[in-house]
Formats: C-alpha cells, structure tokens, sequence
C-alpha cells in the first residue's frame, strides 16, 4: 500500500513538473542562418530575423549580443505574449572585412536554455569585382537627391553566356520595391527601378535588397540603398 501511495505521489510529481514545461515561456527563431551573397566592401547591409514567442508563458528577450562591434542588433519588442512574433534587424558594417565574413548574434531570454544563435554570412568583394556572375551598376543605390529620396535605377549586366533566372530573397517592403526581371539573357543589360514609398521621405536611412540568380552554382547580391539628407550651412 505505501509503495503504491509513493508511486502516486511520485506520478503527479512528474505530471506537474511537465505541465510547468510546457507551459513555460520558449523562443522560436523560424530561420536561424542566412546569406547575404556578395556585398560591396565598406558599406552596410540589414536583414531581419523573426523571433516568435511559443509557449505557453510571456518571453522576456533579456540581451541581443553581437558578435563583435560591427553589428548591431536592434529589438522591435522585447517582451512577447504567447504566439506574439517579433523582429531582429542585423546590420552589418563591412568596413575592414574581405571575402568571406561569418557572425552571429547571441539571443538570451526568461526561457531559462542556453542562448540561441542567429548567424548570417556575406562575401565581401571590391565593387569593381570582375569576378561575380552579374554586373551591378551602382554598386551602392544612393537614393539622396537634393536632400530628397527620389526613385532610382539599377543597371544589372550578365557577364555569362547563360540565362539567369533573378530572385528577389528579402526586401524592405517598408521603404521601398523593386520591378526586377525575371530572367536576364546571355551578356544582356537590364534596368530595375527602385521605387521608394512615403516612408522612406521620413528621414536617412541604411537598408539593402537581396536577390539570386537561382542556379544551382548562382550567387547572391545584396545591394545597400542609402539616403542620406543634406545638411545646409548658412553663411
């Protein structure tokens, strides 16, 4: 009888520890990693992550930890209710880096489980490289005009004999959207117009648009897009 009275108690012992899991707070990153393909040197490129609040409890975001100085990782939110979703903007500085770049930024919360990671990578080329797929003409998109962010074109140039499928990866929809073409011909020249939207007249800003060429042995291209308003000096 004493044995079975342990074996209860020991069973709703276990039954609570498991409710109080599950109903814990946890964090769930939907993509954990990712690529900004080649990036002109000495600028700055962003991508978001999102970060969803899954269980059954609030999450607390306690710290965003970049891996060195040349990220930032800013926080739309950092107290979720459960099922609530945030995002995570990376912005990265290429200033001092060539070829291939790996970082991350460590995520701590109230989940009380090791910090996850996100990671991202790029491959930091000279904008004058010979060496990529696609001719990318500015390498950087001012988008500044008369201390104005005006609309702007994008010239793109495929150096290969092949047919390239183009994909757009990710865009700052907020700021702005870009009629790229579908497929680009053998040595063919296209415009893309970069078309701004009423947020982005709202003040300087730092983003980038990323797209593939889709092969199977094709190459990302994140573009930097930078307004930057003039500042009038009054003699």
């Amino acid at each position: 009888m004493r044995t079975q009275v342990v074996m209860v108690i020991g069973l709703l012992a276990l039954s609570a520890l498991t409710g109080s899991a599950l109903g814990a707070p946890r964090l769930v990153i939907a993509e954990a990693a990712y690529d900004f393909g080649a990036i002109p040197s000495g600028q700055i490129v962003t991508h978001v992550f999102w970060l969803k609040s899954a269980g059954e409890d609030t999450l607390k975001i306690l710290e965003t930890k970049p891996g060195c100085g040349c990220t930032k990782a800013p926080l739309e939110k950092t107290v979720l209710a459960p099922g609530d979703s945030t995002h995570l903007e990376v912005i990265f500085d290429s200033k001092k880096f060539s070829n291939r770049v790996n970082k991350s930024v460590r995520i701590t919360t109230n989940e009380g489980a090791q910090p996850q990671l996100v990671r991202f990578t790029a491959l930091v080329e000279d904008t004058s490289s010979g060496g990529l797929q696609l001719a990318i003409e500015p390498r950087v998109l001012d988008v500044s005009v008369d201390g104005k962010a005006t609309n702007q074109t994008l010239t793109l140039t495929n150096r290969t004999d092949q047919t390239l499928p183009l994909r757009l990866v990710e865009l700052p929809r907020e700021y702005l959207t870009v009629n790229l073409p579908a497929t680009l011909g053998p040595r063919q020249t296209v415009r893309a117009a970069v078309i701004l939207t009423p947020v982005a007249a709202g003040g300087p800003f730092n983003k980038s648009f990323t797209f593939e060429t889709g092969e199977k042995n094709g190459t990302r291209y994140t573009v930097p897009v930078v307004y930057q308003e003039c500042t009038l000096t009054h003699r």
